[in-house]
């Protein structure tokens, strides 16, 4: 069958050049380009992170930061949502911050239902600022 016997090259061939343009693309677009060195771009990427400045701050700057508040919905979101989410209460002091799961399927869907005032969200927003807002003059 011909199409067998060219199958494998063909797919090499594309498999090389679907690599030369998506590594190229999968490069940070802060800083400045660093062309190929790893090290450079790793070191740009861990600048860019807030996870990374939380873990290089010791408690006492931490304790200088605004609340945090981090949220996602409970399914169909990015994977790295739930992750971060953990390591951002890891990494802050206890009480300055808050994680909600909300009950949204896709990453989408977790910033529109934010539009709605029966939202879970909206609750903790008015929790944080009724705790946190200066008294009325």
């Amino acid at each position: 069958n011909f199409f067998d016997r060219i199958k494998e090259p063909f797919v090499r061939f594309f498999d090389r050049s679907f690599r030369k343009r998506m590594i190229p693309m999968l490069r940070p677009v802060v800083g400045i380009d660093e062309g190929d060195n790893i090290q450079a771009i790793i070191a740009t990427l861990k600048e860019a992170s807030p996870l990374a400045t939380l873990k290089r701050m010791n408690h006492k700057t931490k304790q200088k930061l605004p609340y945090v508040h981090y949220a996602y919905a409970s399914e169909g979101d990015f994977g790295t949502c739930g992750i971060h989410a953990r390591r951002l209460k890891r990494l802050l002091p206890k009480g300055r911050s808050e994680v909600m799961v909300l009950p949204v399927t896709g990453h989408l869907e977790s910033h529109f239902c934010m539009q709605n005032p029966k939202c879970d969200w909206y609750a903790a927003l008015a929790r944080v600022l009724d705790e946190y807002a200066p008294p009325p003059k």
